[in-house]
């Protein structure tokens, strides 16, 4: 059985879904969160200097959703054809769409600003994201992606939905 050691800052963001899909695998992994201020020591020796990394048996992987991915498929929860990989897959960049479209609110340092940001993003940002997901499940018998169980497009929006919760922020 592989060896895994997750490293990134002391939140969930990027590296919740990795944490998520390591734990329903049942694997042990080491969670090594670092505080900012060991960021730049740590940085030279992450891959392309970005965080969250995955060591697997000492190799080092970046890129969050990709190894998202990788687990997924190592899970078992990958599509069973390339059409519904497709369709997993759409799911999922979905979410960096809406990530991208709310990082606005969460990066900006000035409180009226930021508070303006904040109801675009409750008001026409979130639902229309929302209801687009629901339309989705709908079309799909109730499922993200191709009417079947298949947990990882679930497992990257419920900790996008979760980590907007956690920057107190009402959906």
């Amino acid at each position: 059985m592989p060896t895994y050691k997750l490293t990134y800052f002391p939140v969930k963001a990027l590296a919740e879904p990795i944490r998520f899909m390591l734990s329903y695998m049942g694997q042990d992994f080491e969670d090594f969160r670092f505080q900012r201020e060991n960021w730049p020591a740590i940085k030279p020796t992450a891959p392309f200097g970005k965080a969250p990394f995955l060591e697997i048996d000492g190799k080092m992987v970046h890129q969050s959703t990709a190894i998202t991915r990788y687990l997924g498929k190592e899970a078992g929860l990958a599509g069973s054809n390339n059409w519904e990989d497709l369709q997993i897959d759409i799911a999922v960049d979905t979410l960096h769409d809406f990530r991208q479209a709310v990082a606005g609110y969460w990066y900006e340092s000035d409180e009226a600003i930021k508070e303006k940001k904040k109801a675009v993003v409750q008001n026409e940002t979130a639902p229309f994201f929302l209801q687009k997901y629901d339309d989705l499940v709908k079309a799909n018998g109730g499922y993200l992606a191709n009417g079947k169980d298949r947990r990882l497009p679930c497992t990257a929006l419920g900790t996008a939905i979760e980590g907007e919760e956690t920057t107190r922020m009402s959906l």
